[in-house]
C-alpha cells in the first residue's frame, strides 16, 4: 500500500458539539507493511471541566501543564493532511477532530478513512481479543491508536475507496508543544462495571444502533447517568431516527447481552450481580432477577448437541434473507442479532474474511453473495432451524 494512513484516537470530555478533545494519538504508517513512522501524542487542556474522569482517567491537575488545541494544531495537521484517516469508531472521532479545527479557524474534511470497528465488527477491547492483539491502558489515547493499527494491518483487505483527509489553515502562531501523560506520574485506575461492559456485545449490526451503543457503553460505564448525559443520549437518538419502542428493545438487548458477558466464566459473582441489578434501574427496567451463583451457569452448547461447536462465544455472525421459523412464523434479521448478543455473539453487517466465524441463512444451500463469499472462504453457513435451536428460541 502506497498511501499513508493516520490512525487516530481522541479521548474527550463527552459526546456532545460543546464537548472537547482532552487527549489525541496519531501514528502514521506508511509502507506495504504499514509500519509506524511517525508518532505523535498529548493531553490537551478543553478549558472547561473535563468530564468522565473514571472512563479516561484525566483529571484537571493532569492538564495544568498541557497546551490547548491551537498549539497542537500544526503538529497534528503535518501528520493528517494528505493522509487515510483511521480509527476505532472513526465517525466519532473524526467528528470530534472536525468541531475543534472549526473552533480554530482551520479547515478539515476527513475524506474517507478506514474505521476498525466496521473491519472487526466489536468494539476494541472484544476486537483486540478475537484477533490476539494486545491492548494496553484502554481509553488511553496512545495505546487505543497502537491497538487499532495492529487491527487495521490484520483486518484491512482493500483501501482503494479511501480518501485521504485535508487539514490546512489556521492560526499562524501554533506551535508544535506535546504533555503526555507520563508528564502528570499518574497511573490509570479501571472500575469493576467498565470491565463488565468491556465484554458485553452490541445487539446490532444497523450502524445508527451501533453509534447508540457505543454512547450508552461509555454513559453506563459509572453507574450514574447525568442531565447532560442524557440530554446527548436524546440528541443522538433524534439524529439516529430511533423511535421510543425500538429503543427500548435496544435496551432490553443490551442488558441482556451484560447479563451474557457477566455469566461467559460459569460463575455470576455478587459484584457483578449488583452492578446488572444497577444497570436495569437505569435503563428503565426496574428490578430484575439476577443472583450471584457460585455454580457454573448452563451453557447454550451444552443442551444443543454438535451445533454448538459451531457456534462459540465471542465470534462475530452474520445473517443474511429473510427467516421464518418451522411453523411459518416470520423472525426479523433484528431479532436475530438480539438473540445472538444474548449468547455472546457479536452481529455484523457483511461476511469478512478475517473476521466473519459463522453466516446464517434460511437455507444453508442459498446462492445470496453473503453465503457465496462464505463458502468461499471456508465460513460455516448453518440454518436459522439451527441457529434458533442453538439459542433456546
Amino acid at each position: 500500500m502506497s498511501q499513508r494512513f493516520a490512525v487516530i484516537d481522541c479521548e474527550t470530555t463527552g459526546f456532545g458539539k460543546s464537548d472537547r478533545i482532552i487527549e489525541i494519538a496519531v501514528l502514521v504508517l506508511h509502507g506495504p507493511k504499514l509500519e509506524i513512522i511517525d508518532e505523535f501524542d498529548t493531553l490537551i487542556n478543553p478549558r472547561r471541566d473535563v468530564g468522565r474522569t473514571d472512563i479516561h482517567g484525566i483529571t484537571p491537575t493532569m492538564l495544568n501543564g498541557a497546551p490547548v488545541f491551537e498549539e497542537v494544531a500544526s503538529g497534528l495537521q503535518v501528520r493528517i493532511n494528505g493522509a487515510v484517516l483511521v480509527a476505532h469508531n472513526l465517525p466519532f472521532d473524526a467528528r470530534m477532530l472536525s468541531q475543534e479545527c472549526t473552533r480554530g479557524g482551520i479547515q478539515f474534511d476527513a475524506g474517507i478513512g478506514a474505521c476498525t470497528y466496521r473491519l472487526s465488527g466489536s468494539k476494541l477491547e472484544i476486537a483486540a481479543e478475537q484477533n490476539g492483539v494486545k491492548l494496553g491502558h484502554h481509553h488511553r489515547a496512545l495505546a487505543d491508536a497502537h491497538t487499532a493499527a495492529e487491527l487495521f494491518r490484520r483486518l484491512v483487505e482493500s483501501t482503494s475507496d479511501c480518501v485521504g483527509a485535508q487539514m490546512t489553515g489556521g492560526p499562524s502562531h501554533s506551535v508544535i508543544r506535546t504533555y503526555g501523560r507520563e508528564a502528570t506520574g499518574v497511573v490509570p485506575t479501571r472500575n469493576p462495571l467498565r470491565r463488565l461492559l468491556s465484554h458485553a456485545c452490541y445487539p446490532s449490526s444497523v450502524e445508527n444502533c451501533v453509534r447508540y451503543f457505543d454512547m450508552l457503553d461509555a454513559v453506563l460505564s459509572d453507574g450514574v447517568v447525568t442531565k447532560e448525559e442524557a440530554e446527548a443520549m436524546s440528541l443522538l437518538r433524534i439524529e439516529c431516527g430511533l423511535k421510543a419502542a425500538q429503543v427500548r428493545d435496544m435496551h432490553e438487548a443490551y442488558y441482556l447481552s451484560m447479563e451474557c458477558a457477566a455469566k461467559r466464566d460459569g460463575i455470576v459473582t455478587g459484584e457483578e450481580a449488583k452492578l446488572l441489578r444497577r444497570i436495569a434501574k437505569l435503563l428503565g427496567f426496574g428490578e430484575v432477577d439476577i443472583q450471584a451463583t457460585v455454580a457454573p451457569v448452563p451453557k447454550a452448547a451444552d443442551t444443543a448437541g454438535a451445533i454448538g461447536d459451531v457456534f462459540q462465544v465471542g465470534q462475530c455472525i452474520c445473517f443474511t434473507g429473510s427467516a421464518t421459523t418451522a411453523r411459518g412464523k416470520l423472525v426479523e434479521r433484528s431479532e436475530l442479532e438480539r438473540l445472538a448478543a444474548a449468547r455472546g455473539l457479536q452481529p455484523i453487517a457483511d461476511v469478512t474474511k478475517k473476521t466473519c466465524r459463522i453466516l446464517v441463512a434460511q437455507d444453508p444451500s442459498s446462492f445470496s453473495g453473503k453465503a457465496q463469499r462464505a463458502r468461499q472462504w471456508g465460513i460455516p453457513v448453518v440454518s436459522v432451524a439451527e441457529f434458533l435451536k442453538w439459542v433456546g428460541h
